[in-house]
């Protein structure tokens, strides 16, 4: 039996619960992190809304690590996180570790990004990839890590916070579509 244990390898020389475990987190909730000029956030998927628990001190997938880091965690049985953090030699970092051992930062800047774009960013991306007909501030988690006043400062947005965000990306989407209908209704009129 080759697929009950994580140090035996096949005769192919797989770890099928390595490869099990990777298939697993794919079928997990969204996590994402964006790393900006001035912050880096993390943005994810809530499986469990309860109205009973109090924002200020419950985070489904976010968590505190010390003062100059936090991370989100995707879990069934096995574990990925991804890290965010800040110090004096590298800046804002962000990474990634998972199941099979790997670990990983990103380096992959487009242009000059700001938090603020990077929000609505993390928006349009959720939109996109969460399985639901509408966005919701209570599906959604969202972290920043910024500096102010030489201190790093972690904090998730409130509901509130969210729902205008989610707003925004709407308006931004209708006004998108309105667009693209009148030069068609050009293109169609020529």
């Amino acid at each position: 039996i080759y697929d009950s244990r994580t140090t035996i390898f096949s005769p192919e020389g797989r770890l099928y619960q390595v490869e099990y475990a990777m298939e697993a987190i794919g079928h997990a909730g969204t996590c994402l992190g964006i790393l900006a000029n001035d912050g880096v956030l993390l943005a994810a998927e809530r499986r469990n809304i309860h109205k009973l628990l109090d924002e200020v001190f419950f985070s489904e997938k976010i968590y505190k690590l010390n003062e100059d880091m936090a991370c989100s965690v995707e879990t069934s049985v096995w574990c990925f996180m991804l890290y965010i953090g800040w110090d004096k030699h590298y800046g804002f970092q962000l990474y990634q570790s998972d199941p099979s051992g790997i670990t990983g930062m990103e380096d992959y800047k487009e242009g000059e990004m700001t938090l603020k774009s990077a929000l609505a960013l993390a928006i349009k991306v959720l939109n996109k990839t969460m399985d639901v007909s509408k966005l919701s501030a209570e599906k959604v988690e969202i972290a920043t890590l910024t500096r102010e006043n030489g201190k790093t400062v972690i904090r998730v947005l409130k509901q509130k916070e969210v729902e205008q965000l989610i707003k925004k990306h709407e308006e931004e989407e209708a006004k998108a579509e309105r667009e693209k209908k009148e030069k068609e209704q050009k293109e169609k009129d020529k």
